[in-house]
This record gives C-alpha cells, sequence and structure tokens, in this order.
C-alpha cells in the first residue's frame, strides 16, 4: 500500500518513465523514494526535539532568574492606553466594590463588596455567573453555601487556578473551590478584620494579614493553620507574596515595610514613608512598590532599609526626591536610578496618566499599587480617581 502511495505521489514525467521500467527498477526506485521521505521526517523530528529543548533550557533559566529576583520582562514598551469606548463596567453589588481577583486563565472575575458578597464575572460575556456569598435574608434564590457576616476586605486566587481566599470584617478567612464555586474551609484565629491575602507562587500556601498586627500562615492542602507573624505595631494593610518563601507587608500607621522570611524565621523592617502605608506590591524577590496617605510612591530594595526611590504627591504632581540625596531630582535622574536597580529599560518610572495635571496643592493619596511580576511596569491607584502607569 505504501508502494502504490508513493507512486500515485510521482510527477507525471516520472509516471511515463515507468512504462519502460523493469520491475527490479521500479521497486528500486520506489524504495529510494521512501527512504527520502522518512530520511526528511526524521530531520524535522530532530529539529522539532531540538526547539523543544531550547525551549525547555529557556524556561529553566528564566525560573532560576525569577527565583533569584533578577528576572525582567520588557513590557512597558508594549504599553498602550486602552480605548475608553472598550470599556466594561459590571452592575451587581449593592455596596462599594472593595477587592477583586482575576483567575490565572483570565476567563472569570471575583470581585467582594462591603454588602458581603462575592461575585463571579464571566469576562467573555461580561455576565454575572452566580453569587458566592451573600448575608442578605433576602437572597434565597442566590447559590449561598457559607457567607461572611461582614464587609468582605480582600480575595486571593492560587495561582493554580484551584483555590479563592476570601477575607472580611467578621474575622474570618474562608476558601472556596473555584470549579464547583462551593465553600471549602474556614479559616479562624484572628482578632480583628483580615485585611489581605496573599497565595505564594506555585503553591497552596496561603498568608494573611489584619487589622489585629499579624501575619498568619495557612497551608490549604491539609487546611490548617501553621504560624503567626508578630512584629507590626499597627493594623497591617496590605500583604504580598512570590515565589519565595516569604511575604512583605505594609503596616498602616506605624509607617513600616517588613519582609518576613520565614523559613529563616527573621524579619527586614523598612522606614520611608511619612504617613499610613496602605498598599504594597512585590515587583520582584528583591524589589517591591508601596503606596501613602502622604500622596507618595516608593521603590524599595530589599537590601536597604530605606526607600531606593521615592514619587512624592505622585498623583498631585511630578514632584521627585531622592532618598540618596535627600535633594529634588529630575525625572532623567529618577529614571537612571531606577534603571539601575531593576535592569529596567530607560523610561522607566515615568508617569502615565492621560497627560493631565493635578494642582500642586492637592495632595491625593496612595490607595492601590500592583505590578506584572518579574516586569517593568508597575500601576498605582489613589483618591483622585485615577490610574497611573509607571514605566
Amino acid at each position: 500500500l505504501e508502494s502504490d502511495d508513493a507512486e500515485k505521489a510521482l510527477p507525471a514525467s516520472e509516471a511515463l518513465e515507468n512504462d519502460q521500467e523493469t520491475a527490479q527498477e521500479k521497486r528500486l526506485r520506489l524504495t529510494k523514494h521512501l527512504l527520502a521521505q522518512l530520511e526528511e521526517e526524521e530531520r524535522e523530528r530532530a529539529e522539532d526535539e531540538k526547539t523543544a529543548r531550547d525551549l525547555l533550557g529557556d524556561r529553566l533559566k528564566e525560573d532560576v532568574l525569577e527565583q533569584k529576583g533578577k528576572l525582567q520582562r520588557k513590557l512597558a514598551s508594549q504599553y498602550e492606553e486602552p480605548d475608553p469606548d472598550s470599556f466594561r463596567w459590571l452592575r451587581g453589588h449593592r455596596l462599594s466594590v472593595t477587592c477583586l481577583a482575576l483567575t490565572p486563565d483570565d476567563r472569570f472575575l471575583y470581585t467582594g463588596s462591603k454588602d458581603s458578597s462575592i461575585i463571579k464575572w464571566r469576562l467573555d460575556t461580561f455576565k454575572k455567573e452566580l453569587i458566592l456569598t451573600s448575608f442578605s435574608k433576602e437572597s434565597k434564590k442566590t447559590k449561598t453555601m457559607k457567607k461572611h457576616r461582614g464587609h468582605i476586605l480582600c480575595l486571593a486566587i492560587s495561582s493554580d487556578g484551584r483555590f479563592l481566599a476570601s477575607g472580611a470584617t467578621d474575622k474570618l478567612v474562608m476558601v472556596w473551590n473555584t470549579e464547583t464555586d462551593s465553600w471549602l474551609h474556614t479559616f479562624q484565629g484572628h482578632r480583628d478584620s483580615v485585611s489581605g491575602l496573599a497565595f505564594r507562587l506555585a503553591t497552596h500556601q496561603l498568608f494573611s494579614c489584619s487589622h489585629d498586627r499579624t501575619v498568619k500562615i495557612w497551608n490549604l492542602d491539609e487546611m490548617a493553620y501553621v504560624e503567626t507573624l508578630f512584629g507590626h505595631q499597627d493594623s497591617v494593610t496590605g500583604i504580598d507574596s512570590l515565589l519565595r518563601e516569604r511575604a512583605v507587608t505594609c503596616g498602616g500607621n506605624d509607617r513600616t515595610v517588613r519582609v518576613w522570611k520565614v523559613a529563616e524565621e527573621s524579619q527586614l523592617v523598612f522606614h520611608g514613608h511619612k504617613a499610613s502605608i496602605d498598599c504594597i506590591k512585590q515587583i520582584n524577590e528583591d524589589h517591591f512598590v508601596s503606596g501613602s496617605q502622604d500622596g507618595s510612591i516608593a521603590l524599595w530594595n530589599v537590601l536597604k532599609k530605606k526607600p531606593a526611590v521615592v514619587i512624592a504627591n505622585a498623583h498631585g504632581s511630578s514632584s521627585f526626591y531622592s532618598n540618596e540625596n535627600k535633594e529634588t531630582t529630575s525625572a532623567n535622574e529618577m529614571t537612571s536610578m531606577f534603571r539601575a536597580l531593576t535592569g529596567a529599560p530607560a523610561d522607566q518610572m515615568t508617569g502615565n496618566s492621560h497627560k493631565e495635571q493635578m494642582s500642586e496643592e492637592k495632595e491625593a493619596w496612595i490607595t492601590s499599587v500592583s505590578a506584572i511580576p518579574n516586569s517593568d511596569l508597575v500601576v498605582s491607584g489613589s483618591s483622585d480617581a485615577r490610574i497611573r502607569f509607571w514605566m
């Protein structure tokens, strides 16, 4: 059958010559043709295997750099200002939305609210999928298994998308199965509102922080409490974690940022903001960014106890100063400093806010900061109702 197929695939000129071939010559010619096909297939397979090995090697190199905090993805240059016509408004909560979490596959969005509910949204249709929790007695038609009895303040999803964790003013941490949208477990232990949650990447280790001034660690594989970390002197207002067994936190009015080295049972304490520190986000294992009620955004290096760079009144003016010399610096000097720290491109830490400037007299406090891990793109939100991208 293979010989017949090979003969059919021959050009018409060769088919005419077949009439003058002997049976032995025909078999020899077809055999050579099949051998050539097999050699070509083997060559392509070898190239595919080499490509796969190269891709695997590149991935392993990225993992090593990520572990060391030296991986840098150049994304800032790809940023494009979104088209306002592409914006979508999702309506469903009865009170203010306080937090959100996006699934790793970007298919679903979970939002938490002061109305004590968590809503799951489909991002392909921008429709409400279901309500996970509701404290309202009238919500009998919703899929309610367990419920928070207070304002929901924070949400977090594990990196494999399996678990959703929620924290609220009822002092509880609840864990949900994202596949079945069902309640799994409730962690008790905090003595005040749970203000922040963060999963350690590639694990089911969960960090929680609270207004009771503590950080707690939970193991979701065993649904068990692990330990409590003490140190902050005021409400812990934000927390984040990446691959290492560490967490970074900000302590509100104690004006400190802390790096918790869990395995070493130690902590590093950082000072720099002039008012309450309300939000924090890791850029990579060695750098993180924080926002304060004094209107400033600070870039930190774990090797220095003071911020390497501070943007004063970040959403109110373009006043830059460096902690290195306590003097006002130009945007170019600030850019060079940030690039030296993170290996970011030349336009790093240049604010983009639709080219609009606010009055220098109005100081807008920073309510949230975020970053794509291991990238050169940082985002901040403020009481001025604007989002700024820092590149």
